[in-house]
């Protein structure tokens, strides 16, 4: 049964992605996406489409993501799955931010902000509230910004989610860190020293968790700000963790890379293959007609031969 054997292999694409093989989950949630589009099964089509679409945006290849996430979004819609359907939006929102639209992201987010809020989901809420902070920044509205992350911030606090938390206060460091200086803004110092607390609160949650790769992105912040204040003691020691954590890191990276490479691999091989089934189906078509011709023009000179004979 073609059913039973595409979940056993959608199983295994699950637990490839828990093991960060996304290149081999991809593989074969690709491989089971049309059947599933054609049974019209819509509660495995839904997760479905939302974790291609998602493997896609951790890659970074947020034009590939759109269509599956927005299919994901019709099912849930039509399932009536609000926090699923919220959840969408907001991955929609951050796929559209990154191609720089703007405008549609914060349409996107403010109306999975209300959904959260109507079901009450605080952690949902808190993630989009920081979406939309990003979107915020990277407008260059920086006062938006700054509101978005405090009550991403404050709501991350409430329900004790510390890897939000601290995604917060560095988003929030990393605001500061860009305005310091800036006409109309309060003396660049003390900017920089708000923005230095920021990544020193954020530096000690993800230092609890065991974060090496947000450990690294707060000891290269704050290298930089100990540099530009004068404080080369503070800078060097920034530095040295900086490095400590890239060290731990290289492996990860490297295979990281290798992972994206692997996808893109995955998506052109699949595109390849649609091409040739294409040609196939093509070719198919053009020896049935020309089967048919030959047969018709067989039958017409049989014809004319029985007239004339």
């Amino acid at each position: 049964d073609e059913n039973e054997k595409l979940l056993t292999e959608l199983n295994l694409g699950i637990i490839y992605m828990h093991q960060g093989n996304k290149a081999k989950a991809l593989e074969i949630f690709l491989h089971a996406l049309p059947f599933y589009q054609k049974t019209r099964d819509k509660e495995l089509l839904n997760p479905l489409a939302n974790c291609i679409g998602r493997i896609y945006i951790d890659n970074l290849d947020y034009k590939e993501a759109i269509p599956h996430l927005s299919e994901a979004l019709e099912i849930s819609r039509e399932l009536g799955l609000t926090d699923e359907v919220a959840s969408n939006l907001g991955f929609l929102a951050m796929a559209r931010r990154n191609m720089g639209q703007y405008g549609e992201a914060l349409a996107l987010g403010k109306e999975s902000l209300d959904l959260y809020t109507k079901t009450g989901n605080k952690e949902g809420m808190a993630r989009v509230l920081m979406e939309m902070g990003d979107t915020w920044a990277a407008k260059d509205d920086f006062s938006r910004a700054k509101e978005y992350y405090s009550k991403a911030l404050d709501l991350a606090r409430e329900i004790g989610d510390p890897y939000q938390e601290a995604a917060c206060l560095r988003a929030t460091g990393k605001l500061l860190a860009s305005r310091a200086g800036k006409a109309g803004e309060m003396p660049a110092t003390a900017v920089y020293n708000q923005a230095r607390d920021c990544y020193m609160q954020a530096l000690a949650i993800s230092g609890r968790l065991g974060q090496p790769d947000q450990d690294m992105e707060s000891y290269l912040a704050l290298y930089r700000i100990d540099s530009i204040t004068g404080n080369f003691e503070g800078a060097l020691k920034n530095y040295l963790g900086f490095t400590r954590c890239k060290d731990t890191l290289d492996g990860i990276e490297r295979r990281h890379r290798m992972a994206g490479l692997q996808v893109q691999f995955v998506r052109e091989q699949k595109n390849r293959e649609i091409a040739q089934q294409e040609k196939e189906i093509k070719q198919q078509r053009m020896q049935r007609n020309g089967i048919l011709f030959t047969a018709l023009l067989l039958l017409l000179t049989a014809g004319l031969f029985i007239r004339s004979s």
